[in-house]
């Protein structure tokens, strides 16, 4: 006979297990990054203005992110133009 239970118990258990790697992964790290991206983006557009904001957004979200060349890279960039 079959357990009606065995269904949520299995998909529990995997979220139990894959629940904190997900949510570390898609943390803040992954957002600044993102954002970071978008930073470069509006760079390249020439909106310099908005793309030093969303450098500092990116800045404050991640603590890790500034020791990062890229972003670095990125900031001495906005700041000589």
């Amino acid at each position: 006979m079959k357990n009606p239970l065995a269904p949520f118990i299995i998909v529990s258990v995997c979220a139990l297990a894959l629940g904190p790697l997900c949510a570390d992964f898609f943390g803040p790290e992954w957002r600044a990054r993102w954002i970071l991206a978008l930073a470069a983006n509006q760079f390249q557009n020439e909106q310099l203005d908005e793309a030093e904001k969303t450098l500092q957004s990116a800045a404050q979200l991640s603590a890790d992110l500034t020791a990062d060349p890229e972003f670095w890279i990125l900031k001495l960039e906005i700041d000589l133009n």
